[in-house]
């Protein structure tokens, strides 16, 4: 169930935010609406409609690639390395 319809705060309906873009959402009249993919449709008080696709697997796991430990340790040797 959706926060808006009395559901429970979990990190799927969370949206990280800078200041400017809250306050734009709180009191710029801008809405959104958040699907179930993650993806936010913001629509401006002009009526135009922008879409932002989510890139957190911490808030998002469903969307994250899966790799095997071979290819998680593999990577962090790569970053180690650079």
């Amino acid at each position: 169930m959706p926060w808006a319809a009395g559901g429970p705060t979990t990190g799927a309906n969370l949206k990280a935010l800078c200041r400017k873009h809250h306050l734009l959402k709180t009191f710029g009249q801008w809405t959104e609406l958040q699907e179930p993919d993650g993806t936010v449709i913001w629509k401006s008080p002009t009526g135009h409609r922008y879409a932002t696709t989510p890139v957190s697997w911490f808030l998002f796991p469903a969307l994250a690639r899966h790799h095997t430990r071979q290819q998680a340790r593999d990577r962090r040797r790569r970053t180690e390395r650079t």
